[in-house]
């Protein structure tokens, strides 16, 4: 009989231990997003938020220098000396603060430019709540009755066959305001005694980020008094529980909205005209949202045309399948209805959020009886997703789109949709590799080009260490480097499509 010494037994916990963190989802996903991260900002909204975050730890005021002018004629309570506050939520600003601090430490030790520096944290600041959301997004399946690995097969085709890849990689907070809202929903679906209270929280820390998210507060309390109707002495517990941090970060916005802005109901917007919400715009914009190939949901995100199985998940939990239907239609209603149309990102960047909740059915398509036809086409587009996710996140967004301003005065269209553009761009990239990019990417003639070579950050895909080569001066190893990155990120989807897309769709896994 072998007898292990106290530290041979420690050695062994780690290496299990290790054995469990390598062959978890959450560890793959965790290296192909780290990977294929940007390594600088894409987003001007972002910087509102960084010069909110230095002016809180450098002056002690939130009130910053706009980072385009123009914003001083629409904007509440400038100063005379054309400053504002960010009209940006406050809580973007205070999570932003100790990257900030980061950034300044590293600057003295590297003596690299604290802005660069910060650029480059940031620029990963999404990655730890697209894990977080994800993790939300296995406890909600397995709170449903999911075995463990349909909950991870859903996480892993979420995070690589859908643009929460393309977002958990940039400076967009939609992933940090998804992750909150799931952190939401994962909540008052457990069991917990305290779930409501836990909701509170995670629906505070969303509403900090942004107030827009107050429209799905009625579903939520419309769930929780159907859920605590039979028990009245319950239900004044469980609201309780609910305004629990909800009720003092109310109080407390106000009193800031009303030293920024004079105003205990003001949140930055009111000095914007164009800022309005009606009908005549959902019209407008609720069939394009949906199919367009400039940002649609469905064409950006293949995975959508299995919606209908929620009619399954209906059949087998009625009160969730409600629930999740009132959010996503109460979303997709609210954010159609905006003035703005579609916000300047990769698809419908406004309509994100429901995105990841639409596809949370295919977890249970283990429970339908599919025709080997049905369970072929399915895995088909699953595929095409994931080759739509790895162009948007090989390329930058805004490229096709300063083709189409750099040439319109001597070709004014039609353009091609932001999909087909990105595809035929990153093509481009991959057989071509320069910036010199021909017309016909944009919808133009094949024989004509558009030269961005100006654009430092067009150079290239759109890897962080690419980028860091030509802050190096290394941009003879680019092509080489960009390849390589491209082929680790490409084997590690098809590892992971190969080894959890099986297994959805089989009843024969258990725990």
């Amino acid at each position: 009989m072998t007898i292990l010494n106290s530290n041979d037994l420690h050695g062994q916990l780690m290496i299990n231990h290790i054995r469990l963190i390598i062959r978890s989802p959450f560890f793959w996903i965790s290296l192909l997003y780290l990977i294929s991260a940007r390594g600088h900002l894409e987003v001007i909204d972002t910087e509102y938020s960084i010069r909110t975050a230095k002016a809180i730890i450098e002056n002690g005021t939130m009130r910053i220098h706009p980072v385009d002018n123009e914003f001083l004629k629409v904007s509440v309570n400038p100063s005379k000396d054309g400053k504002i506050y960010s009209q940006y939520g406050i809580g973007l600003a205070i999570l932003f603060i100790p990257f900030i601090i980061s950034g300044k430490i590293l600057s003295v030790i590297f003596a690299i430019p604290q802005d660069i520096l910060t650029a480059f944290l940031l620029s990963f600041y999404n990655i730890p709540f697209a894990i977080l959301g994800l993790w939300f997004i296995k406890k909600i399946l397995l709170s449903l009755g999911r075995k463990k690995i349909h909950a991870d097969a859903t996480i892993v085709i979420i995070a690589i066959a859908t643009a929460y890849w393309s977002y958990s990689i940039t400076d967009f907070s939609e992933i940090t305001q998804l992750s909150f809202l799931l952190g939401s929903l994962s909540a008052v679906l457990s069991c917990s005694h305290l779930k409501w209270r836990y909701f509170s929280f995670w629906f505070a820390l969303l509403l900090s980020i942004k107030v827009a998210y107050i429209i799905l507060l009625p579903v939520f309390f419309f769930y929780g008094l159907i859920e605590g109707k039979k028990n009245h002495s319950v239900l004044i517990k469980e609201i309780g529980n609910g305004a629990y941090f909800l009720a003092p970060f109310g109080i407390l916005l106000g009193i800031a909205n009303y030293i920024r802005f004079g105003s205990f109901f003001e949140l930055g917007y009111g000095g914007n005209p164009g800022i309005t919400f009606g009908i005549n715009h959902f019209i407008d914009n609720c069939i394009p949202s949906t199919i367009s190939l400039h940002y649609g949901i469905l064409p950006f995100n293949p995975i959508l045309i299995a919606f209908p199985l929620w009619i399954k998940v209906s059949q087998l939990n009625k009160s969730f399948a409600c629930l999740a239907m009132l959010l996503i239609g109460t979303w997709f209603c609210f954010m159609c209805s905006y003035s703005y149309g579609w916000g300047w990102g990769w698809g419908q960047r406004y309509l994100f959020a429901i995105i990841p909740l639409s596809v949370l059915c295919i977890a249970f398509i283990d429970q339908v009886d599919l025709p080997k036809f049905s369970k072929i086409l399915f895995v088909k587009i699953i595929i095409c997703s994931s080759v739509i996710q790895l162009v948007s996140a090989s390329t930058k967004f805004h490229e096709p789109l300063t083709m189409q301003m750099k040439v319109q005065d001597e070709f004014d269209g039609p353009y091609y949709g932001q999909l087909p553009s990105t595809i035929l761009l990153f093509v481009h990239k991959l057989l071509d590799g320069s910036t010199n990019y021909p017309l016909s990417i944009i919808g133009g003639e094949s024989n004509e080009y558009v030269n961005l070579s100006d654009y430092e950050s067009f150079q290239g895909l759109n890897f962080w260490p690419v980028h860091a080569l030509k802050f190096l001066n290394l941009d003879q190893y680019i092509r080489v480097v960009e390849i390589s990155i491209l082929s680790i990120i490409f084997m590690l989807q098809v590892g992971l499509l190969k080894i959890y897309l099986p297994k959805l769709l089989t009843r024969k896994y258990s725990d």
